[in-house]
Order: C-alpha cells, then structure tokens, then sequence
C-alpha cells in the first residue's frame, strides 16, 4: 500500500480476494458470447493487481492508463465495426470494470469497483433470465457485498463472518424486492435495446424444403409451453399451426405474401358451432414472429395479428419469452366460399417439371371425379405401396416430387406432405401446405404440455365444396405412431431418435429416473417463466383488481406506498428488538423468568441483589432446589460474563433450568396443598 495512506483508507487483504473471486465470476457467463481477447485482458488485470499487492509491480501511471483505455476502445470498435449494440456495450463495461483494479489503492476507489461489479452482474441478464441465470446472479451479488464488508473488516482471521453478514443484508432486502416486483407500476420501455447474441432457437423455417423438418428431429429445445383451461385434448388432435405455404417454385414452399394480409376476426367464414379449447401458451424466443393455435385460434391481444391464412402473428420477433391466451375452433366450415384469387394461388404448379406427378394427379382426376374421393384415392397410395418414413432419404436435385414418389419412396412429413399438395393441385382441387407442430409431451409434476422443435411437423389442407379447408396428414398413412404416440415413438421404432441431453436416454428402462428429473426441471422453468417473468401489466392490473377491486394506477401506487411503509417499519422493528436484545445480554429473559418463578415461593429478588446471591439465598431456604439453583447461577454467570460469544448450548441449558425449576415448584405447591396427614404417610 502506498506509504502516505490512514489505516481508514487502506484495502484489506480479504476485501481485495473477495473483489477478484468475484469479478471471475462475473465474466464466466460471456465467455461464449464475448471475444477471447476481453478474457486474456481481464486474466493479466488481475494478475496485475495481485503483483501489486505482494509489492512486486507499481501500480499503472496515467500514461499507461489512458493507453489502455484507448487501446480498449480500439478493440472494441474493430471487434463489433458491423453490430455495434448490447455486445459492444457488455465487453466495455467489463473492460472498464478490470482496469479499474490498477488504479485502486484506498477504500473509495474499491466502493467504485464493487460499484460497478452490481451493473456488470446485471448484464448476464439481458443474455438469459433463466433460474440457473438469476441464481447466478444473486451469489455474484452476495460476492461483491462481502467484498464490500470485507473492505471495514480488519480481523482477518474471521473468514466467514462478511459472508454471513452480507448474507443477512440480501434477505433484508428480500421483503422490499417482493413488494417492488408486485406493486411497482410495470412501464413500457422508453426504447429497445437490441440484443443480437441472446439465445434464440431457430425453430421454423419460413420455406419448406426436402429435409427442412428432418433437420430438427433430433433437437429437444422447448419451442413453446401449454396449460389448458380443462383436459388437453389427444395428442392426435394437437396440430399447432404457424405458417401456410402456398407458393411451390419445384423444389421450395414458401409463404405467399397475399396469406400474411392482416383481417379481422369477423371476416374468418368458420363455425362457432365445433368444439373449442381455452389455454395459455407461452413462447420460448425464436428468430419468427409467428405464433401457435390449433388448428384455428382467437385471441383478444390487440398487438396480435390475425393473418388470411388463418395463422397469428406477431408485428415482430419477440426479445423474449411471449405469453398470450388463445380460444380456438374447430375447422368445420371454415372457408366455405373459396375467392378465385386465393383458388387460382392454390392450384398453380410451376410450368415444368415432375412430369410423372402431374400424370398421376390427372389420372386420380379422371378415375375419381370427386375431390373427396380424389384425396382418399392420394392417401391410400402411401399406405398401400411400399413407403417409408425416415430421417435419412434420398436426395433429388431435379423434379423432386417424382424422385420421392417414384424412386425413393423414402421421406419425412415435410416429403409426404409436399407430394400430396403437388397430386391435388395436379388434380385440379385447391391444396396447401401447413407448417407447425405436431403433439407435447405433458409433465407430470404440472399441468401443462411442452412442444419442443423435433415436434415440427407439415400437413396438407384440401378446400372441399361443402366443407371448406379440411387437413390431409399423409404421414399418417406411413407411421401412425408419430400423430397417436408423437415422434419420439416413431424414431425410436426405427432408431433413428438420438437427441442430446436427458432426452436421449429416453427408452432406457434402467435410467428412468433421468426423465423424472428432467421433467421436474422443465416444470421448474415453466413456472419461473409463467409466474416471474411474465408477470405484465395487464396481469398485475388484473390481480389488483381482484384482491383490491380496482385495477388503476392510483391504486397501484398506493398500495405500493402503504406495502413499503409497512416492510420498512417491520424491519426496523427487527433491527431495534435485535439490538434492544444484545444490550440486554442473551440470559437477561431466562434470568426474568427465573426469579418470577421463584418469587411465587414468596421471596422476591431485591433490585440490586445479583443473580447469584438470589440464587444463593433460595438455596438455603429450599435445600430440595438446591441443585437447579446452583447450576442456573453457574449456566448464568458463564454466558453472560465469563463468555460474551453468543452461546446457543448455555442458553438452551438456561432454558432447561427454567423448566425445570417450574415443574419443582408446581410439585412442590402441591405437596403443600395436601392434609397434614397425607404428608406424613408419603414422607414415612
């Protein structure tokens, strides 16, 4: 330490410890979204910093510093020259927070370094706002206020008492934080950050292609979770729409922009007649604004865009998770009169190519004449001809239909699927292609299903006179098992299911217990994300009105006023009765008690006779108490002079005596309370 500083103003050696085991920690979460070269920066700043400590480096001059700075700056601007944004920002800012440490020599310069350790560990949270994530974040909280602690701390030999001690000060603060989250006014951001590095799923595709589903059969990544109002329906009936493909160039489909046009509720030609579910589902963040009903749904968000394609959307890809209510209906009626824009768009194939396919088409047209029986004639093809569904098919460069129904037979949903709209178009009945997902795996541990991305599946829609758009699932026909039991029954038939994490040992009798845990971890983040972070305006409004009445700000913020009012007043309460607790001394109640008891024999304790010379006196008196006496004045006299630690197992000893010594005189008022001659015939 430099020579010219007071003891006040020094940095001890446990607070400078506590300040770099923490600032490593701070960084470890961006090690894989931050460039390298921070951390080799960040690693020589601490070592740095401890040569300077064992008085083997200087500390750096200003010169050195400003280069540094300027340096980091640099580095910065050449790292993120095309994004600049969050990530910039975050490596700044850790940059900032390690050259700190070779400028700190007294306490103040440490307040600012632990100072901005709080707005680095709050970084983390922009990335990921999981409970692993918050957890995290809370211990790199309780690291730099031990630091902090540490820093007035100068009996070094207590290692664990800054840490107790910043312990009790977060959850002193734990009863402000619940009451901020609750009652705090929930405000729309004044401006977005955007955040190129947050983890996102990549999920759907916005076009469809031979192996475009395939390429997610094997990833367990939760796409979107779902709680039912009542039962869930079966999972053969659980179709999760997204998108409708319409626009087919030979080898991709794609959404055609007349589908995405915007329409009101009312203009949706469905009845309201079929059978309806209500539920919540809340969206893991992925790079598309679509959203998931099945197979038709309503929502009441005003932000939420109904499409003409019967799909809802988002204006934008949400930052983050997304929660909405959704009440759907059924697909009877839905449609029934066909615009010729919208016919002409679901029957047009490109002008060559797949010329078998074309051939095919007409030939079921001409055999048939029905659309119905056209589509069934087109179904029964897959289930009566040798098909096979996998992961792993043929690929075609060229007429790609006709490579998969001619020579390959061997395919994927999104495969089957695309055949079956090309022979209905070819037929000359409109047909389209849907993408979405099929089925959830329901969690025991609570009500809700998890869709996660190998779920993605395609089906194709028929327009039928009469009945308006009805769903085609052809791979039905193939592998019953992936709509009634789901695709993991369907891949581990044919061991091609080979997912990562716990899901994989999926169908190991041995390690089934690996799937309760798993499950019990999903339920674990389903409800930190159902209840924490997606607690919004509108639900908090909501739940003010239903224990309030009223769901208005002034409400709010009067409740808010009031709900600190009463948090702060108790916790000085706490506070005072603790400090009126240690001044008195832990023996001061037992002592109380003790000669309250005592006192009903019929000798009082003068006020300035001690508690052993009281003891004293009423063992002379009552030789049959005696011994309690005796080793209350010993437990008294040893935790409240010879012992000034607090001392549990003497205080509990005290607390033994007093019953003890109450459960004497209750005996022995009773004894006395008996005839003359009844104490004489138990004495004998």
């Amino acid at each position: 330490m430099s020579p010219g500083l007071s003891y006040e103003s020094q940095i001890s050696r446990s607070s400078l410890f506590w300040l770099l085991f923490a600032q490593f920690a701070l960084i470890l979460p961006h090690m894989s979204g931050l460039p390298l070269w921070l951390f080799g920066v960040c690693l020589f700043c601490g070592f740095w910093r401890i040569q300077i400590y064992r008085g083997k480096w200087p500390f750096a001059s200003g010169f050195t510093r400003v280069v540094m700075m300027l340096g980091s700056l640099v580095a910065v601007s050449f790292t993120y020259i095309d994004k600049l944004g969050l990530d910039a920002a975050v490596t700044y800012l850790i940059l900032t927070f390690f050259l700190k440490l070779l400028e700190t020599r007294r306490a103040r310069d440490m307040y600012v370094t632990i100072f901005l350790g709080y707005f680095v560990a709050a970084t983390q949270l922009l990335y990921s706002q999981s409970v692993v994530s918050m957890i995290y974040v809370v211990l790199c909280y309780l690291l730099l206020s031990v630091s902090l602690l540490a820093l007035h701390q100068r009996d070094v030999t207590s290692f664990g008492m800054p840490i107790a001690r910043a312990g009790a000060l977060l959850l002193q603060g734990l009863p402000v934080l619940v009451v901020l989250f609750l009652f705090f006014p929930r405000v729309d951001p004044l401006w977005m950050v955007p955040m190129p590095s947050q983890a996102k799923s990549p999920g759907l595709s916005d076009s469809i292609s031979p192996g475009s589903f395939g390429s997610l059969a094997n990833n367990d990544t939760v796409a979107f979770r779902v709680s039912f109002d009542g039962s869930s329906p079966d999972v053969s009936r659980l179709y999760w729409r997204a998108a409708v493909f319409e626009d087919f160039d030979g080898a991709r489909w794609q959404i055609a922009a007349a589908s995405e046009r915007p329409v009101r509720v009312a203009d949706w030609q469905f009845s309201q007649r079929a059978g309806g579910y209500s539920y919540n589902v809340i969206v893991e963040p992925s790079e598309q604004a679509w959203l998931f009903a099945i197979p038709v749904g309503k929502v009441f968000d005003s932000g939420i865009i109904t499409t003409a394609g019967f799909n809802l959307r988002l204006p934008q890809a949400p930052p983050g998770r997304f929660q909405y209510r959704v009440n759907s209906v059924g697909y009877r009626n839905l449609e029934l009169e066909l615009p010729a824009e919208t016919r002409l768009r679901n029957l047009a194939l490109p002008p060559e190519g797949n010329p078998q396919s074309r051939r095919l088409g007409e030939e079921l047209a001409r055999q048939f004449q029905q659309p119905r029986k056209i589509a069934a004639a087109a179904m029964s093809r897959f289930n009566q001809q040798t098909y096979y569904y996998t992961l792993y098919p043929p690929v075609f460069k060229a007429d790609v239909i006709d490579g998969f129904l001619f020579r390959g037979r061997r395919g994927y949903c999104e495969h089957y699927a695309s055949a079956f709209v090309y022979l209905m178009r070819a037929a000359g009945i409109p047909a389209r292609l849907v993408g979405g997902y099929l089925g959830g795996e329901p969690n025991p541990f609570e009500d809700y299903l998890s869709v996660r991305q190998m779920d993605a599946h395609a089906w194709a829609e028929v327009w039928l006179e009469g009945r308006g758009w009805v769903r085609y699932d052809p791979t039905a026909q193939v592998a019953p098992e992936r709509i009634s039991r789901g695709v993991e029954a369907a891949l581990l038939q044919r061991e091609e299911f080979s997912p990562g994490g716990l899901l994989g040992f999926m169908g190991n009798d041995n390690l089934d217990w690996l799937q309760d845990v798993r499950l019990w971890w999903d339920a674990v983040n389903y409800g930190w994300a159902h209840w924490f972070l997606n607690y919004n305006r509108e639900r908090q409004f909501s739940w003010m009105k239903q224990w309030f009445g009223q769901g208005e700000l002034g409400t709010l913020v009067r409740v808010l006023a009031v709900s600190l009012l009463a948090v702060v007043l108790l916790l000085l309460l706490w506070m005072f009765r603790r400090l009126l607790f240690r001044r008195r001394g832990p023996a001061q109640l037992a002592a109380r008690i003790f000669s309250r008891l005592l006192g009903m024999l019929g000798a009082q304790r003068q006020p300035m006779q001690s508690m052993v010379a009281y003891c004293g006196q009423m063992a002379q008196r009552y030789p049959e108490l005696a011994p309690t006496l005796t080793d209350f004045a010993a437990v008294y006299s040893a935790l409240s002079y010879a012992d000034l630690r607090y001392n549990w197992a003497r205080r509990l000893r005290l607390h033994m005596l007093v019953m003890k010594l109450a459960a004497q005189i209750i005996g022995l008022k009773m004894r006395r309370s008996l005839p003359r001659a009844v104490r004489l015939r138990e004495e004998t």
